[in-house]
């Protein structure tokens, strides 16, 4: 599974990347929509079959959210 630490910005003085920021988010993102896809086929595995569909469906999510922001990025890559 993902390892790590997740950073906030809220009171940091510095000024912000928004590219570089929503960048490392995305990549961030698609880690763990992976580790919840292995998450549900371990929990199908185990016949936790309404689990592993509520996982999965939690992906989907990180998915959704992920082509939002790599729309974001596209449109400010282009500015």
């Amino acid at each position: 599974m993902h390892e790590g630490h997740h950073h906030h910005h809220e009171n940091e003085q510095q000024p912000i990347n928004s590219e570089a920021l929503l960048s490392y988010m995305l990549e961030h993102n698609k880690s763990h929509a992976e580790d919840l896809r292995d998450l549900a086929e371990k929990l199908a595995a185990k016949d936790d079959i309404r689990a592993s569909q509520l996982v999965e469906s939690a992906a989907d999510d990180f998915d959704s959210g992920n082509l939002k922001l790599a729309h974001a990025l596209k449109i400010l890559s282009e500015e």
